[in-house]
């Protein structure tokens, strides 16, 4: 009797406890997307991922060299609204702004190769030809200089001509040797002789005006050149007259400096 009790007590008590709810934790997958799908399902298309994030970079590292190009703050603002609407962050942009706030807008614009330091070649063969006039003294008939992508080699006239003539004179030929050099060096460059005239009035029978003088005279050193061993396919010869003059003809002095002959070195603008 007693033992039937205490199961009764026991009973009783464990009747009165509160039962606690079982928990149960679900764990559920995010939901997929494409990119997701892509890369489970090993999709031929998953090298586009790398290729998209590429291009972005690509894409912003050009915007960002183009601006830096001239240092303009109007181009920067452009460029930076554009790296921020491909990036969706301002901060990066915030930075580069305040970095472009210190540069002085009143500075000339400045180009890639300026910011780089590095010379185009055409500078490095105007340079090149620079010492060859200062080494043979004759400074005082040739002189050099650039424009754009050409060199100009120009020769005064008085050392190559007679008056209303275009043979060549004999002191053409040490003159004409120092420039061969430079044709030989640098074959690249295909090569245009103008001749150019003053403005005053020639009747010859040989040559009734001024252009046939100066296509002539350029013909005449054309001739020389092709003689020696330059390759007439990059050589042309052409007369300009007095209609290219590089000063006033109003005194014999500039009269003498517009009476000249020109080389000018071109590379071949491929198609």
């Amino acid at each position: 009797m007693e033992a039937d009790d205490l199961k009764k007590a026991v009973s009783d008590e464990v009747e009165g406890e509160a039962v606690e709810p079982e928990v149960r934790v679900v764990y559920r997958d995010p939901p997929k997307t494409v990119v997701d799908e892509i890369i489970e399902d090993q999709d031929s298309r998953a090298w586009l991922m790398t290729f998209t994030d590429l291009m972005m970079l690509l894409l912003v590292f050009f915007i960002l060299l183009y601006s830096m190009s001239s240092l303009k703050v109007e181009r920067f603002e452009a460029a930076l609204r554009s790296i921020q609407a491909s990036l969706g962050s301002p901060d990066v942009v915030y930075v580069v702004r305040e970095v472009v706030k210190e540069v002085d807008i009143e500075s000339p614009p400045q180009t890639i190769e300026e910011a780089t330091g590095i010379a185009p070649r055409e500078e490095k063969v105007v340079k090149e030809i620079e010492q060859i006039i200062q080494d043979q003294d004759i400074s005082e008939y040739v002189d050099v200089y650039r424009q754009g992508e050409k060199i100009i080699i120009q020769i005064r006239g008085t050392a190559l001509f007679n008056t209303s003539a275009a043979d060549l004179n004999v002191t053409a030929q040490p003159i004409f040797e120092d420039v061969m050099k430079v044709f030989e060096r640098y074959t690249e460059y295909n090569i245009n002789i103008r001749g150019h005239t003053d403005n005053l009035p020639i009747r010859s029978r040989r040559y009734p005006s001024n252009w046939e003088l100066s296509t002539a005279r350029a013909a005449s050193v054309l001739r020389w050149f092709i003689e020696r061993g330059v390759a007439p396919e990059r050589m042309s010869a052409s007369g300009y007259a007095d209609y290219a003059p590089v000063a006033p003809n109003d005194s014999p002095e500039n009269r003498a400096r517009n009476r000249r002959v020109e080389f000018v070195l071109e590379k071949e603008v491929a198609y």
